[in-house]
């Protein structure tokens, strides 16, 4: 799937991936490009009962373009969701929030990657998840501030809810910073 949203341009779009019409694997496969001063929401909605799902996304952002995605994973027996955006605008921004909710023999791993690459661009990602007995969630969070990213401000949130004896949660945050002019927690 590949999204380009033009200069100026404000959208919501709603994806929902299920189950296939055959197997037991599911992939899907996303590009996002916005261009200076666009502002996007995407809602990505992963229900894949009983299935091994792969998804995996990149955004790129120009400057001053925002993103606000949401990822919800509702069922699936292992779900794998990896993200990269790279904030290549100055002045550009990303909210990213992840709601997940394995049950019993169900696994969720989520891998959030951040690359702030311009001046003055910020991202917040809040993780929420609640993982029933016999289920596993994963998350793990990189944020990356270039030396060129200075005035660049990231925050991490990520709450992890064991519902039942057997269940098991990790939670990741990663930094890595190479500009000391920055504001990261």
């Amino acid at each position: 799937l590949l999204i380009k949203a033009k200069k100026g341009v404000h959208r919501t779009i709603i994806i929902m991936t299920q189950r296939p019409i055959q197997g037991d694997f599911t992939t899907t496969g996303m590009e996002v490009f916005l261009e200076k001063d666009a502002h996007i929401t995407l809602i990505h909605v992963h229900d894949h009962p009983g299935l091994h799902a792969l998804s995996a996304s990149h955004a790129h952002l120009s400057q001053g373009a925002s993103l606000q995605a949401y990822d919800i994973v509702v069922s699936g027996r292992t779900t794998l969701v990896r993200t990269q955006v790279e904030l290549g605008g100055m002045g550009s921004s990303c909210k990213h929030r992840v709601l997940f909710l394995p049950d019993a023999g169900e696994q969720v791993d989520c891998e959030m990657l951040t690359h702030h690459t311009a001046p003055q661009t910020s991202s917040r990602l809040d993780v929420r998840g609640a993982v029933a007995g016999g289920g596993r969630g994963i998350v793990e969070g990189t944020i990356h501030i270039a030396q060129q990213a200075k005035e660049s401000s990231a925050f991490q949130d990520m709450r992890l809810l064991l519902l039942e004896k057997g269940a098991i949660a990790d939670a990741i945050p990663n930094l890595e910073i190479d500009n000391p002019e920055v504001r990261c927690t």
